[in-house]
């Protein structure tokens, strides 16, 4: 029983880091291929690293 939890938590955590680092690569390609623009606004950069330190 405990074992069946414990692999239930470290399956869970393993999608939701793997989600994570597939968000972080997408919004790190739109903004090198879609939108080059995007990296010279401070405020977004600010905000986009204060949303991955969290």
């Amino acid at each position: 029983m405990i074992q069946d939890l414990l692999d239930l938590a470290l399956g869970a955590n393993r999608v939701l880091c793997y989600a994570g680092y597939v968000l972080l690569a997408g919004t790190l390609t739109f903004w090198c291929v879609v939108w080059p623009d995007g990296r010279r606004n401070r405020r977004l950069v600010m905000l986009a690293l204060a949303g991955t330190k969290r």
